[in-house]
């Protein structure tokens, strides 16, 4: 074991044997981002619906309207490449909101 509770890891595998190699660098650090971030993977699917009436009178304009914003998202992050393998978590978010809006001017 290495330092505290992450076990011993060469991390010189991962690292290009000479400087001069743009493509052995570029493939190093790709290894090493695998290693130490996370995969996941996300969908969202976000809708959004508007409505607004004016002209009240002559002299008067009322504004009113309104928003409607809906969001539902899909998870999931795996940690199972990390240097300390995790878990892989998954699941789902919804959300949605009305947004009012109303206002009046006169001329």
């Amino acid at each position: 074991m290495g330092f505290g509770a992450v076990p011993a890891y060469n991390w010189r595998k991962l690292l290009p044997r000479r400087s001069g190699s743009r493509v052995r660098q570029h493939q190093a650090r790709q290894r090493l981002w695998n290693y130490t971030n996370p995969h996941d993977t996300t969908t969202l699917d976000a809708y959004a619906l508007f409505g607004q009436a004016e002209d009240f009178t002559d002299r008067l304009t009322l504004v009113l309207g309104a928003r409607y914003n809906e969001e539902h998202r899909d998870y999931t992050v795996d940690y199972t490449q990390a240097p300390v393998p995790g878990i892989v978590t998954s699941g789902s978010i919804t959300d949605s909101i009305v947004i009012p809006s109303l206002g009046l001017t006169s001329s």
